[in-house]
């Protein structure tokens, strides 16, 4: 049961973020009525496509930048998984 309420108020999160997102640029807001008017399987690959593009570039400038910056960047990794586990539990 928990479980389940800790998902509801996730879910609950990520779309009061993207509704406030939505109100303030119109490019969210042309991609939501969209989303809802138009083919949604057509909007839902596009975005697909997107959110590729902007993880293939962010992995390119991660990857760029461990290169550069080490101790840094164990230090990054070292707090993300510290964060992942305080979330965890």
């Amino acid at each position: 049961m928990n479980r389940l309420i800790e998902t509801v108020v996730s879910t609950a999160s990520a779309f009061t973020v993207v509704g406030v997102v939505a109100t303030i640029d119109q490019q969210v807001r042309d991609r939501m009525s969209d989303l809802f008017t138009g083919q949604p399987l057509l909007e839902l690959s596009l975005a697909g496509a997107y959110t590729h593009r902007v993880a293939r570039v962010v992995t390119e400038t991660a990857t760029s930048y461990s290169t550069e910056h080490t101790p840094l960047v164990f230090f990054s990794v070292g707090a993300l998984v510290l964060v992942v586990l305080m979330f965890r539990t």
